[in-house]
């Protein structure tokens, strides 16, 4: 083997080294979390409205004012494997509502989504959609 084809092979070899650590990289900073972006479409401001994943003792509080728009980014702990991304709030007559935003999360996921009020009803209850 003469010294070009030596040069040749330990530069392809460089040059995977520098392509393998670049992916590892970019990958690597990338954070896996659940963005979401809550958009109050209603005429009423919506207060104290926690999202959370199911199995978890972390609430994420918004509050919006009408028109209003927000985006909250949700980690996943470390006990955290499988579940759901849930909204928990009180009407005005202090009954809990619980709903289910994504039926199904898997740690690791990096998710984005979008939760709509459209309305809130005479009784404090929030019709919603997800996108």
């Amino acid at each position: 083997m003469n010294k070009s084809s030596k040069y040749k092979i330990l530069l392809i070899l460089a040059l995977i080294v520098i392509v393998l650590l670049a992916y590892f990289l970019i990958n690597s900073k990338s954070e896996k979390l659940i963005t979401v972006t809550v958009k109050n479409e209603s005429t009423e401001k919506v207060n104290d409205l926690n999202l959370f994943l199911s199995n978890e003792e972390t609430f994420y509080e918004v509050s919006l004012e009408a028109n209003e728009k927000k985006t909250v980014k949700i980690s996943y702990n470390d006990t955290f494997h499988e579940g759901s991304l849930m909204m928990k709030y009180n009407d005005f007559d202090g009954n809990e509502h619980e709903e289910t935003i994504i039926g199904y999360v898997e740690k690791g996921q990096s998710i984005k989504t979008t939760l709509i009020i459209k309305a809130v009803d005479a009784q404090g209850v929030i019709e919603f959609e997800v996108k």
